[in-house]
């Protein structure tokens, strides 16, 4: 379910939508106007020829700012990431989902290529994937509509929202972020408890009586076991005495 204009503004009143700051007439029949913000991120391939996603990015990806007289310019084939100048929150039991304008896709711009879904908790300036598919350069402008936002209650309450898990890489986000997919192959080790030692009891049949006496020594002491084998081979090759009998005398 999606809800309307009219849920819309009592989810905010209860505090379950938060849109700072919320422009005039931003309310549409069933979605929040969103406007663009004046940072960018760009890829920079001075230094890299190629994207390693198990390592930062950082360093990839160059900032750009503008301001009211300076737009920003995404050329054909070119791609930026950019970010809603609100900053736009849900509770622990709602989902926002972020589309696009018609009247920016009749011009080739797309405004998220996978980045359109605000999870649970989360509240942060919206990331937009900024795509030029057509065929000429786009003038882009510091606050000027870009993205519009429509919203869904959940069945129930998210059990863990979003920042709570150590692993939530872009919770509260305020401007554009490159992408931080390197932490999904930190893997943590687990902690593996030690499995306690139990002692088995022999049952008495299965030692011969011979065996017996030198697995009763190597168990109850902590004579070593070299002294134990010394012992015995040297009782083995030591020579019997016998006893002398002294006859009666008669």
């Amino acid at each position: 379910m999606i809800l309307s204009d009219a849920d819309i503004k009592k989810a905010m009143e209860d505090g379950q939508i938060s849109v700072k700051p919320l422009f005039p007439n931003a309310v549409q029949p069933a979605s929040i106007d969103l406007h663009l913000d004046r940072y960018f991120l760009i890829f920079d391939t001075s230094y890299h020829h190629v994207i390693d996603i198990k390592n930062p990015v950082d360093d990839l990806m160059r900032e750009i700012e503008i301001n009211d007289e300076r737009p920003f310019v995404l050329h054909p084939g070119e791609f930026a990431l950019g970010s809603t100048f609100e900053e736009v929150g849900v509770a622990d039991d709602m989902v926002g989902r972020l589309e696009g304008k018609s009247s920016l896709g009749r011009l080739g711009i797309i405004i998220h290529a996978t980045a359109g879904y605000l999870d649970p908790g989360n509240k942060l300036h919206m990331t937009l994937e900024l795509h030029n598919i057509g065929t000429l350069p786009v003038k882009l402008y510091y606050k000027m509509p870009i993205a519009q936002m429509s919203f869904s209650p959940l069945s129930s309450r998210a059990e863990k929202p979003y920042g709570i898990k150590a692993n939530s890489k872009y919770f509260g986000a305020s401007k554009p972020q490159a992408s931080a997919m390197y932490r999904d192959f930190i893997q943590e080790k687990p902690v593996v408890a030690a499995a306690p030692i139990l002692s088995v009891p022999q049952p008495e049949t299965s030692f011969t009586p011979e065996a017996k006496p030198l697995v009763t020594e190597m168990q109850s002491g902590p004579t070593p076991i070299s002294e134990i084998l010394k012992e015995k081979s040297e009782a083995a090759v030591r020579p019997k005495t016998r006893a002398t009998l002294i006859p009666p005398l008669l």
